[in-house]
């Protein structure tokens, strides 16, 4: 059997577990991944809690990668993909040849249209951050102790976003003792994810808890003082230290865009994760959209489907067998004061409609999103592990409502101990 070359570019959850997969299934060719944040590959979902810490560090949230000869990390940033001669060209200019190329390269941050319509400058833009890698994170941590020092006093700070991103951040920051605004266009934060009564206690979770829960956009900002002076859509004001956008992710694909991969809201693969017009060519993670489907963000989702691009590489190097279609994953879970959110499935509001399970006055909440048929598509639970835990093969096999809502009526019963 020849020896083949496997380059991955991107080595965040999608990229790293590829690589582990590989290993995994007994790949002992050449695996190369090319790195483009930082120093090492981390753990994502630390950014806006570990990483936000005083004392953090990068080496605590360290992903492992395989620790064999032929695994190579590479820092540095692809520029394109020279498909006739099976190349990945990097931005100083080295080609690194493979026998297959996986894409992972993630997503980027959205950013304030106030700050990118003209008035972005040095003073400015110091002072509003994206919060999507370790060195947003060591940039925002740098302003809060430096606003400590001069000012003896928690920072004043605006997250311009209040779905999970910013809802988490803001949590964690008032934790820390700062005083907090969050800003965002829905009266229910994350009423399309986790379903309007859900959404509604984390309203009021934020009401309780921050400086400022304003449903709002941000019009324009400029530098105040040595802060920043923020003019919302309802006509108030807000003066602050810092702002961090929370605005959402676009697929990372602009390194792409003179390669013949098609590209349609990220890289179009078919059910196995093979670019659907390339040879040789696989996606994974937040920029990968399975045609006829839609992209699914977050980590979950990038780690399943970097071992699954994995298997079916190793299928296409007739290594292994054939792994089949890949099967969606869009469970996750979050935590918000205090409380455990488990999202199991993906909702769709706008498609299923929405039935409240949990007694009313339980201090666990279940949402589940039915179709027509009334079979479930998602659930939500908040507060209770043991119950998500329970729904989790439902919602996969698109149980029959009512047989969620008896195991819900089990699980929540006096006797259960939940």
């Amino acid at each position: 059997m020849t020896v083949a070359s496997v380059v991955i570019v991107g080595a965040g959850a999608a990229g790293t577990a590829a690589a582990t997969q590989l290993r995994t299934l007994g790949f002992d060719g050449d695996l190369t991944l090319v790195h483009g944040e930082g120093p090492v590959p981390y753990n994502r979902t630390a950014v806006n809690k570990t990483l936000l810490q005083p004392d953090a560090r990068l080496e605590s949230v360290r992903t492992v990668l395989p620790d064999d000869a032929p695994t190579v990390l590479l820092t540095g940033r692809a520029q394109g993909l020279d498909i006739p001669r099976r190349a990945v060209v990097l931005q100083d200019g080295s080609r690194l040849s493979y026998d297959a190329a996986i894409i992972a390269t993630g997503a980027r941050p959205r950013l304030l249209p106030a700050r990118v319509g003209g008035l972005d400058g040095p003073a400015l833009s110091g002072l509003v951050t994206p919060l999507r890698t370790s060195d947003d994170a060591d940039h925002i941590r740098r302003l809060l102790a430096d606003v400590g020092r001069r000012h003896e006093r928690p920072a004043r700070v605006g997250i311009v976003g209040a779905s999970l991103l910013g809802s988490e951040t803001a949590d964690v920051l008032t934790t820390l003792g700062h005083e907090v605004f969050l800003i965002g266009a829905a009266a229910d934060p994350m009423a399309r994810r986790l379903g309007t009564t859900i959404a509604r206690w984390v309203r009021k979770r934020h009401e309780e808890h921050l400086a400022g829960l304003i449903e709002a956009r941000v019009d324009s900002l400029e530098v105040a003082g040595d802060g920043l002076r923020l003019a919302l859509s309802n006509g108030t004001g807000l003066t602050v230290d810092l702002v961090i956008e929370a605005l959402g992710v676009d697929p990372d694909v602009d390194w792409l865009r003179d390669s013949p991969l098609a590209l349609d809201d990220g890289v179009l693969v078919d059910d196995r994760l093979r670019a659907v017009n390339v040879e040789g060519v696989y996606a994974a993670g937040d920029l990968a959209r399975v045609e006829g489907s839609t992209r699914i963000e977050h980590w979950g989702h990038a780690l399943a489907q970097g071992a699954h691009v994995a298997r079916t590489v190793s299928h296409d190097l007739r290594r292994t067998e054939d792994p089949g279609p890949f099967g969606p994953s869009g469970s996750y879970s979050t935590w918000l004061y205090g409380k455990a959110i488990n999202v199991l499935g993906s909702p769709c509001p706008r498609r299923d409609r929405e039935v409240v399970l949990a007694p009313p006055g339980h201090e666990t909440h279940v949402t589940v999103f039915t179709s027509a048929e009334h079979r479930v598509s998602a659930a939500v639970t908040l507060g209770s592990a043991k119950l998500a835990n329970r729904l989790r093969p439902l919602v996969v096999a698109r149980a029959a409502v009512e047989e969620v809502a008896d195991v819900v009526t089990a699980t929540l019963s006096p006797t259960s101990g939940v």
